[in-house]
């Protein structure tokens, strides 16, 4: 299975956090940060794949490429780039095959 980008996170003194947010802010926030829209100077911001991984922006902008989450965008990915919803193949419904009368 193809890696893939899960959700954001912040590697702040040497930890990594993320509790399964699609954004930075959002988990600033609910880091406790007083002004979660601006970074932390010690933060590093990221994203965690689907195999455990902390990625950094422009590793993780390879990443979703390579999981079809993201188009390619030629600098640091950001959170609103990435498509968060796993491509699952849609199933096409059968179809019915009619006879075709004969007409004489």
């Amino acid at each position: 299975m193809t890696e893939r980008l899960v959700s954001v996170a912040v590697r702040r003194d040497g930890e990594i956090h993320s509790r399964g947010f699609k954004s930075h802010w959002d988990l600033r926030a609910a880091l406790g940060d007083a002004e979660p829209w601006n970074k932390n100077r010690s933060d590093e911001e990221g994203f965690l794949t689907s195999e455990g991984r902390f990625v950094g922006r422009w590793e993780a902008a390879a990443v979703a490429f390579e999981a079809g989450q993201s188009s390619g965008c030629g600098r640091e990915l950001l959170s609103s780039d990435i498509n968060w919803t796993p491509q699952e193949p849609t199933a096409q419904p059968a179809k019915k095959l009619r006879k075709r009368r004969e007409r004489s």
